[in-house]
């Protein structure tokens, strides 16, 4: 008996499985049924059973999600018309362990051209199919996180050409996706594309931030925007991704602040010239009435009666303190209009206290309160304006025996404090609430408006306090407790002295 044949075809399979146990991949035969005839070394190691297990069952065995009745007819319809196919499916090993795999099915032929079974391929995929779901999770999310900015956002090429924009850009603009992809960004740039002279492009810059310009609308308007843009590479490619926040409303917002500001400057300068009108008409007529009152007071013309003299007196009083409420007013306007200026001058700390004691020290005496001042400069040499320091102090120390009770204390303490002048004025008066010291420095503003009844004033002492320390380039404040007294401070800086 010739049997050739028979050995060259024993050859052949021999041939065939090794290179079957040396492919690094799972490979099974199978008839033209799905049996299993032959599975390879890597094949048994993925599934988990032995060739002896398998030889002879159906690929069923596996449990091969996507392998059903349908599948395999459609398989055999496209194998046997020459073609391949493969799927990738859930399987399972022996040990109950489920895995993505993915499975190629290939024809092969008996000797004389008859199909007589498939060679399928499989690999373990998991890995691959977990990374694949979780680059789809992350890009749904930023694709969710793209659309859902409260921003503006578009991807643009090197060609100016609009690749992409989120769903802020069209609300913000009024045009819809499918009319801004594929244009030139001209269509929402004010600038233009014409010269294709991007700064990014052109001058190889990375990006900019806090760009205060315009975007085109729809509709024709140029909606304000503030722009940051960034360099990108995406797949190989540069791009600009820019971002826009719409600021309209905050345009608007500041529009009409700039307008009320003016407005209230207006008004501000308005009130100021009436008042300085309106003192110096009122100062003209005052000046007359205290000089006259002064002259019939000195009996320049002959006595007066006792009931003569008090009235006299009453107007003389009563003209001089209109006067002062009339230049401190005018004072105030002048800073407010700012024409109010400084004469810095160098001066002995000692010569402002000798000053201020002739006038504080009879105030004190007469409500039995006890006046002490504590000179720590040893009498230093200060540079500032000795008449507006002088009212500083008279203010403040005019307020504390004002409003500190009979036998109570006023202090009044001077110092240097790293190199500048700290004036404080303490007091054992009836105290400032903590709700209040916010308003005692603005103009005719009180504590208690019935406190000026009982005590006086205007409200305008502080106020001028204040706007007189600012000329100083200085601060003011105040410590206080309500019902235990208060401590005014004031800290002035080192002035330069006119030349």
């Amino acid at each position: 008996m010739d049997i050739t044949e028979r050995e060259s075809s024993e050859i052949e399979l021999i041939v065939l499985k090794n290179m079957a146990q040396q492919s690094r991949d799972s490979m099974i035969y199978l008839n033209s049924e799905f049996g299993i005839l032959y599975v390879n070394k890597a094949a048994e190691d993925l599934f988990g059973w032995t060739l002896d297990e398998l030889r002879g069952k159906s690929i069923d065995i596996l449990k091969v999600d996507s392998l059903s009745e349908q599948v395999k007819d459609k398989i055999k319809d496209i194998l046997n018309n020459g073609g391949s196919y493969s799927i990738d499916s859930l399987s399972e090993k022996k040990e109950g362990n489920t895995f993505f795999c993915e499975l190629g099915f290939y024809r092969f032929y008996d000797d004389n051209g008859n199909l007589c079974g498939f060679l399928t391929s499989q690999r373990d995929i998991t890995q691959r199919k977990l990374a694949e779901a979780t680059l789809k999770e992350s890009e749904e999310k930023f694709q969710a996180l793209y659309e859902n900015i409260p921003s503006g956002t578009l991807i643009i090429g090197q060609d100016y050409i609009i690749e992409d924009v989120n769903h802020k850009t069209c609300e913000i603009t009024g045009f819809s996706k499918e009319e801004l992809v594929g244009q030139l960004c001209d269509i929402l740039c004010p600038k233009g594309s014409g010269s294709k002279k991007c700064p990014i492009w052109v001058e190889g810059l990375n990006g900019f931030q806090g760009m205060d310009t315009t975007i085109k609308c729809k509709d024709g308007r140029k909606n304000p925007i503030l722009k940051n843009t960034k360099r990108i590479s995406l797949h190989g490619k540069q791009y600009i991704l820019e971002s826009f926040q719409d600021i309209n409303e905050r345009k608007q917002a500041e529009e009409v602040m700039l307008h009320a500001k003016l407005v209230a400057e207006e008004a501000s300068r308005a009130k100021s010239e009436f008042l300085a009108n309106m003192s110096h008409e009122l100062r003209t007529p005052l000046n007359s009435i205290i000089g006259f009152s002064q002259i019939l007071n000195e009996g320049t013309f002959g006595d007066m009666n006792d009931k003569q003299a008090k009235y006299v007196r009453n107007i003389l009083n009563s003209g001089k303190h209109l006067l002062h409420l009339i230049n401190t007013i005018l004072d105030i306007s002048k800073v407010e209009a700012g024409k109010m200026e400084l004469y810095c001058e160098r001066f002995y700390i000692q010569e402002l206290l000798d000053d201020l004691s002739i006038v504080i020290h009879p105030m004190a005496v007469r409500k039995n309160i006890r006046f002490e001042i504590n000179e720590l400069t040893n009498n230093a040499q200060v540079c500032a304006d000795k008449t507006k320091l002088k009212q500083i102090m008279y203010n403040l120390l005019d307020n504390a025996v004002k409003f500190t009770s009979f036998e109570g204390s006023v202090t009044l303490t001077l110092e240097l404090i790293d190199s500048e002048l700290q004036v404080s004025v303490s007091d054992t008066g009836i105290g400032i609430p903590r709700d209040a010291i916010d308003i005692i420095f603005k103009p005719f503003k009180q504590v208690d408006p019935s406190t000026s009844k009982i005590y006086g004033g205007t409200g305008l002492g502080l106020a001028l306090v204040k706007e007189f320390v600012g000329l100083h380039k200085g601060r003011v404040w105040v410590e206080s407790e309500e019902g235990k007294g208060s401590t005014f401070k004031i800290r002035l800086p080192q002035q330069e002295p006119l030349n």
